[in-house]
């Protein structure tokens, strides 16, 4: 089947414990079934952002995980939350549909990390918030031989 992950989707009423760093993460991971529109409107927009998360302007992974781990010297434990995910800028909950000027990828952990926060920010201002924090040093660390975004 067709997926796009690794985001969970929550019951309703229910908070997932705030992440400790990227291995708790991993244990949120499992593949969701999409609809070919949906995953088409994903690779499209990969395809227009270059392969980086629209929020944290870093590299994404689809395919095989093990190959980007290996390009960017991360364990494949490390590189989990760096799959592509279709993000929805107008939530379909709010209305919005999978349309292309709609839907951007995102990497499975600024979508997961976004949809956690209390408030959730429009998405412009969450990728400001993320590039902010990348900035201080507050967002999930890279080797710091890798250079992924400038």
């Amino acid at each position: 089947a067709d997926v796009v992950g690794p985001v969970r989707q929550k019951p309703a009423g229910t908070r997932i414990a705030p992440s400790r760093g990227v291995g708790i993460l991993s244990t949120w991971i499992y593949d969701m079934p999409i609809n070919k529109n949906l995953k088409k409107l994903r690779r499209a927009a990969y395809k227009k952002q270059n392969g980086l998360c629209y929020y944290c302007d870093r590299p994404m992974w689809t395919g095989a995980v093990d190959a980007f781990a290996a390009r960017f010297g991360l364990s494949v434990e490390s590189a989990r939350p760096f799959q592509c995910s279709a993000e929805h800028l107008n939530a379909k909950m709010h209305g919005g549909a999978d349309t292309q000027d709609n839907i951007v990828a995102a990497c499975v952990l600024c979508n997961r990390k976004r949809h956690e926060l209390p408030e959730q920010p429009a998405p412009t201002r969450y990728r400001k918030l993320v590039r902010a924090w990348i900035a201080a040093g507050q967002w999930v660390h890279w080797p710091s031989r890798v250079h992924p975004a400038s």
